[in-house]
């Protein structure tokens, strides 16, 4: 919420750093098809070409005790099982 009320325009939520140990990549290359993007609350999520489509985006009520409102949680799966969560305003 911070950034949008101080004039920001766009977020975008990107992983950084390497693909995750043990992981099976697309060889080098190789071109593959990302799903096309899908609208989450107010949000325009989509997957990079090669990721896999075992991906999924979930938005998730904010953990703790009486979290503000603006709060909320944003969660990417590979097959089902969370590789990163975002909290997030």
């Amino acid at each position: 919420y911070g950034f949008f009320a101080n004039g920001g325009g766009a977020a975008y939520v990107v992983r950084i750093g390497g693909p995750a140990e043990g992981a099976e990549g697309t060889a080098q290359g190789a071109v593959s098809q990302a799903p096309a993007p899908v609208a989450l609350g107010g949000f325009l999520v989509s997957a990079k070409p090669g990721t896999g489509a075992d991906l999924s985006v979930e938005i998730a009520d904010a953990e703790g005790e009486n979290p503000p409102e603006d709060r909320f949680r944003l969660l990417v799966r590979q097959a089902g099982k969370a590789m990163e969560t975002y909290d997030v305003s």
